[in-house]
């Protein structure tokens, strides 16, 4: 199992909670090389220094989740209820549906829904379903990750404005 000292990271022996320590990444270049500027959480396994922003966890099998990968087949064409009711409803044409790879299927036993595929890296992590009555679900058991999670990721800057509603 992996411990802080295969990192370099110095914590006394017993200590519990959150504890402060130099960082094996900037310490030694520094003026002040005794500063405790590494924040470890020894119960989390994970470690934060406010002085380079070094972050990092210790792996730990009993910490790693696996996620169901849900089946999804990116439909090519939509019924025309349902690009008609995004195009009049919301305002958005059948390109950015198909682009986005938006479906309509079985969503719930008794009835259909518009399907949204969430991506990462490319493949297919989540679906999340919509009713044209507002009824939601998710997959059970998906990976929970942000809508265009990959046009995200390609961005360029530090910064990433959430908005909601």
């Amino acid at each position: 199992m992996e411990t802080f000292l295969d990192h370099r990271i110095e914590i006394p022996a017993g200590a519990t909670g959150e504890v402060r320590t130099t960082c094996p990444e900037c310490s030694a270049a520094r003026r002040k090389r005794g500063e405790k500027c590494l924040a470890v959480n020894v119960e989390k396994g994970t470690w934060l220094c406010h002085h380079c922003g070094w972050s990092d966890g210790l792996s730990r099998g009993e910490n790693v989740k696996t996620y169901k990968r849900p089946e999804y087949k990116a439909q090519t064409n939509l019924p025309v209820h349902i690009v008609e009711w995004f195009q009049k409803k919301r305002g958005i044409p059948e390109a950015i549906l198909v682009a986005n790879q938006i479906g309509y299927g079985q969503s719930w036993e008794d009835k259909k829904g518009i399907q949204f595929p969430y991506l990462k890296g490319g493949v297919v992590v989540n679906v999340k379903h919509r009713s044209l009555n507002k009824d939601f679900r998710q997959e059970t058991g998906a990976e929970k990750c942000f809508y265009r999670f990959d046009e995200i990721a390609k961005t360029k800057g530090d910064m990433l404005v959430i908005t909601e509603g």
